[in-house]
């Protein structure tokens, strides 16, 4: 995995179940996490939390992940514990972490108010994420969901559950197969693309995060990053020295293995 992803010590596949949609309103339930070192170890993390405040669960929620009040009062940590644990895994100090999910600003909405709640918040203003839902908007047409990346790269022995810990060994098998597609993962660091019609309100952006409308062209996506360089942003990852001819150009090089 190291080989998409050079500069980071750690690459960390994550995914978090919740009781709705808002985080100012809900919560995390279930939180899952897979972390792959240079030195080529692999730690697993998953835990379910507790509802606070006396909250059940939502019967649309129970029944799209399978989670029900009960059980998470039985074998859920409380709150407090899940925050110290998530800061651990993701923030950990000393280490410079890529942070993975699919649809991530969902997921990092949730882990930083959560983190925000803890007095936390400091630890995550310098956090390196990749959207793997950006990235499959460039490699296919809508639907582009976890399920649709499973089918679509043919990937066998996985699901779409809607149970974090499934959903993040799904989620490493497809950005495998992303980047063994086209090498070209580095770039979409730190870059999240908006349909035209639903793009992201300022409240709910990420700092540190570039936005961008992830437009259509022939029925195809533009590739995002490309975007990004026309109007002279720089992707991170790419060194300040390095000029491109071509980018067009150096996509085709990309996907070739010739840089």
């Amino acid at each position: 995995m190291h080989n998409f992803f050079p500069n980071f010590d750690n690459i960390i596949f994550f995914d978090v179940e919740t009781t709705g949609l808002n985080p100012m309103k809900d919560q995390i339930i279930e939180f899952a996490a897979m972390k792959f070192t240079k030195e080529g170890a692999c730690d697993e993390t998953h835990f379910y939390i507790q509802l606070e405040n006396g909250r059940t669960l939502p019967e649309e929620i129970t029944e799209l992940t399978g989670i029900y009040t009960e059980w998470l009062e039985k074998r859920g940590i409380c709150m407090e514990e899940a925050m110290t644990k998530i800061k651990q895994v993701l923030f950990g100090p000393g280490t410079t972490n890529l942070l993975i999910a699919h649809n991530a600003n969902f997921d990092m909405r949730f882990v930083l108010k959560m983190m925000s709640d803890a007095g936390f918040d400091k630890l995550c203003t310098k956090s390196h994420v990749l959207d793997s839902l950006t990235v499959a908007r460039d490699r296919k047409e809508h639907p582009c969901k976890l399920k649709d990346m499973i089918t679509h790269y043919h990937i066998t022995g996985v699901e779409n559950s809607h149970r974090a810990i499934d959903d993040v060994f799904a989620l490493a098998k497809v950005v495998h197969a992303m980047g063994t597609e086209c090498n070209d993962l580095d770039l979409y660091v730190n870059l999240f693309g908006m349909y035209p019609r639903f793009p992201t309100p300022e409240a709910e952006k990420i700092l540190g995060i570039t936005y961008v409308i992830q437009n259509y062209e022939g029925g195809k996506n533009r590739r995002l990053y490309l975007i990004e360089r026309e109007k002279g942003i720089k992707p991170h990852g790419t060194p300040e020295e390095e000029v491109y001819g071509d980018i067009e150009d150096e996509y085709l090089a990309r996907c070739e293995g010739r840089i």
